[in-house]
Order: structure tokens, then C-alpha cells, then sequence
């Protein structure tokens, strides 16, 4: 575990543990078996994510983000799919994509019960985010995804139950636009999603109104 949270640890990590595995099952039935299944594997990495991982007797051990998309690049190269598979992004080689995360997350966000589990929701989320600027960044990010998750941005900024994870969503937010107008993004791809980003600004508008107005009603009530 504590190797994983080092530089290059998830992939050297997830390395052994394939090696381990195809001594005793052979690389056929695992790639048959992944190519079903790769989904799920997706899905309780971004579950482990969220509940955060420890090992007994040493205490808590924060594996970074970076160590996370790592190690899913990792197992989406080994649980590949059919050769005549389309070749896509490695969240769409393990038989999901961005957007099938985001909505699996936002379901876990909506069905958060405290601030604890809000934020530890939110947390995954923000992992995917981090996905989200590195395809920006090298431009394979699709329109579709990109415009679904400036979206779920406004719907979990503007729902009432999240104030107290606001910060933290601005806070990814803001890493999302930056990456987005930077030189490095395609213009084009600004351009498909203006009319979001134009309610976007609307809903940061709103945002703030809500946060002068409580501001107002603390002052005035402090008199």
C-alpha cells in the first residue's frame, strides 16, 4: 500500500498483481472475463475512492488521484476488450466512459446522508474531474461528456444540500475552466459549449447572491 503512493507505484503495483493472477488463470479467460466484466472493476475502484482505503497497524494511507488514474490506465490496458473494439479513452476500454461515472457518483452525492459522506462523494468526483482536464489537455475529450459535466457542475452547486462542499466544487470547477480556455484547448471545443458555460455563469451568479444574502442576515441579525 505504501508503495502505491509513491511515483509510479499504482502501475508497478497493479504490474505484480496481474503477474500473480495470470500464474494461476490464463491471459485468454482473463481478457474474455475483463472484456465482460471490466465495468464493475471501474466501478468498486471509484467505490474504494470514495470510502478510502487504510492498512491495519500503519495508519491511514492517502493514495493520491494521480495514483488512482494510474492504476485504472493500468487494469484498462490488461482487461481489454475485442480487437475490433473502437478504440476510445481507458475509461471507454473498460466498457464505461466518463459520463456513465459522473451520473454512478452524482447518484452516490445525491444519496449522501451527512457532510462526511458529501464530501468523501464529492472527492470521487473531483477525481473525475482530474480525468476530465487530462483529456481536455490532449484533446480527446468528447463534447457529449464535456458538456454533461459542466451540467452536473450547475445541477450540485445550485442543490442546497451541497453548501457545505460548495468551496470544494468551485475549487474543481474553477481547474476545469482554466484548462478549458487555456492555449492548449481546442478552440472549436469552447465554441460547442458556450451556451453551458453561459448558464454556468448564471448559476455562479446565483451562487453568490445566496452567499451575500446569508452574509446580510448573519450581519443583521449580529446587531
Amino acid at each position: 500500500m505504501a508503495v502505491l503512493a509513491e511515483e509510479g507505484g499504482a502501475t508497478f503495483e497493479c504490474e505484480h498483481a496481474f503477474k500473480l493472477l495470470k500464474r494461476c488463470v490464463s491471459s485468454v479467460h482473463i481478457e474474455r472475463t475483463g472484456a465482460k466484466c471490466s465495468f464493475l472493476v471501474l466501478r468498486h475502484i471509484l467505490l474504494l475512492h470514495r470510502k478510502g482505503m487504510s492498512v491495519v497497524g500503519l495508519g491511514d494511507i492517502e493514495l493520491t488521484s494521480k495514483s488512482y488514474i494510474e492504476g485504472i490506465k493500468y487494469v484498462s490496458k490488461q482487461l481489454k476488450g475485442p480487437s475490433n473494439r473502437k478504440q476510445g479513452s481507458f475509461l471507454e476500454q473498460l466498457g464505461s466512459s466518463l459520463t456513465e461515472s459522473v451520473v454512478i457518483v452524482k447518484y452516490w452525492l445525491s444519496s449522501s446522508q451527512t457532510t462526511w459522506q458529501r464530501e468523501e462523494s464529492w472527492g470521487t468526483l473531483s477525481l473525475l474531474c482530474e480525468i476530465l482536464i487530462e483529456n481536455i489537455g490532449d484533446g480527446t475529450v468528447e463534447l457529449g461528456e464535456l458538456g454533461f459535466c459542466l451540467h452536473s457542475f450547475i445541477s450540485i452547486i445550485l442543490d442546497p444540500t451541497n453548501v457545505d462542499i460548495c468551496p470544494l466544487v468551485l475549487s474543481s470547477l474553477h481547474s476545469v475552466l482554466s484548462a478549458l480556455f487555456s492555449n492548449a484547448a481546442k478552440e472549436a471545443l469552447l465554441q460547442d459549449v458556450i451556451a453551458v458555460i453561459h448558464k454556468l455563469s448564471l448559476a455562479l451568479i446565483r451562487i453568490h447572491q445566496r452567499a451575500y444574502d446569508k452574509l446580510y442576515l448573519t450581519c443583521d441579525s449580529s446587531e
